[in-house]
Formats: C-alpha cells, sequence, structure tokens
C-alpha cells in the first residue's frame, strides 16, 4: 500500500504486519501483562470523533506552545516506544530525525541507541525527555 494511502492506525499495522518478522510485529502490536491499559486507549481512540469546520479560516495558523516548560513548534510529542531497530537499522536514530521537523522526540528506557547520540540527531535542543519506567 502506497505511504499517501495509508489513513489511520490499523492501516499502518496491515503493512508493519506484512513487513516484520512476526516476533517484532507481535512485540509492536502487543501491551504489557493482560493488555488492560491497550484495550482501554483502544476503546478511547475508537470513541473519539474529530470534527473539522470546513472553510473556517484560512489566515496563518501558529501551533507554537509549551512541553515540560520546553518551547516546542507543535503540541505533537513522539512516545517513548522501545526497540525502534526491531523495525528499522538506524532504530531511535532515525526516529530522532523525522522528529527533527519540530516534533518532541521522548528518549524510551529501554533502547538500543545511547541517549546522548539520539539528542544530537533530534538537534533542536540539547535535552530530550527521557521515560522511566518504575
Amino acid at each position: 500500500m502506497h505511504p499517501d494511502r495509508l489513513l489511520n492506525v490499523s492501516d499502518y499495522a496491515r503493512v508493519a504486519r506484512g513487513r516484520l518478522a512476526k516476533d517484532c510485529f507481535d512485540y509492536y502490536e502487543g501491551g504489557a501483562l493482560d493488555e488492560i491499559t491497550l484495550r482501554e486507549n483502544t476503546a478511547g481512540w475508537d470513541g473519539l470523533r474529530l470534527h473539522y469546520r470546513v472553510l473556517a479560516g484560512v489566515g496563518p495558523r501558529d501551533m507554537r506552545t509549551t512541553v515540560l516548560g520546553q518551547p516546542t513548534s507543535m503540541p505533537i510529542v513522539v512516545a517513548p516506544t522501545a526497540f525502534h531497530k526491531l523495525a528499522c537499522v538506524e532504530g531511535e536514530i532515525a526516529t530522532a530525525k523525522a522528529a527533527k521537523g519540530g516534533w518532541d522526540f521522548v528518549h524510551p528506557q529501554f533502547t538500543l541507541e545511547h541517549r546522548n547520540g539520539v539528542g544530537l540527531c533530534a538537534g533542536r535542543r540539547p535535552a530530550l525527555v527521557s521515560a522511566l519506567h518504575l
């Protein structure tokens, strides 16, 4: 399926299922323990309806805000997902490079890349947020 035709998470999952090794896909698709949080999050997103207003104004938009006290160009954060190298040779480095376009990147606790190397690729500021699971 061409990337322009991927419209939702289910579309991406279908493509990933065909491209990743089964154990890698299962790791990304699954949740921890009884997968309660996974089910609740999926149900929450399924219940969300976005309503757009057509021709509501065509002037310039400014989406700048702060996240954890740090300025950011838009309120989008790349969440901490572990072991990116299961899907891509560059791993978290590739994700940080993609986030360099204006998004913030939360460095995962379980990773094969050192935080400093990822931070250099993220570029916009030297401090990244790190996820710590206790």
